[in-house]
């Protein structure tokens, strides 16, 4: 996920304006909209289709963070995600 993010932002944001540039800004969304509309009609026609999977309570998934692994886990993604987004701040 945050290697699409940056790579989005590497390539994406100068692609766009020079697209935006030559071609009006509205050109750049018409553009993601049609790429969007394509990822979904590939994600409907490849992906296949999958039973939903009963729900797990809230408490359940709550009482996973007494395992010292996994709230390490989840503290290094809070950590990271909270220092990834304070720089675009």
């Amino acid at each position: 996920i945050f290697m699409g993010i940056s790579s989005s932002l590497v390539f994406g944001v100068p692609l766009g304006t020079l697209i935006g540039e030559h071609y009006g800004w509205r050109m750049t969304f018409a553009l993601v909209g049609v790429l969007s509309l394509l990822s979904m009609v590939g994600i409907i026609k490849f992906l296949p289709k999958v039973n939903p999977q009963p729900s797990i309570p809230l408490i359940k998934q709550i009482a996973t963070l007494k395992n010292k692994r996994i709230l390490s886990i989840q503290l290094i993604s809070f950590l990271q995600l909270t220092g990834h987004f304070t720089i675009y701040t």
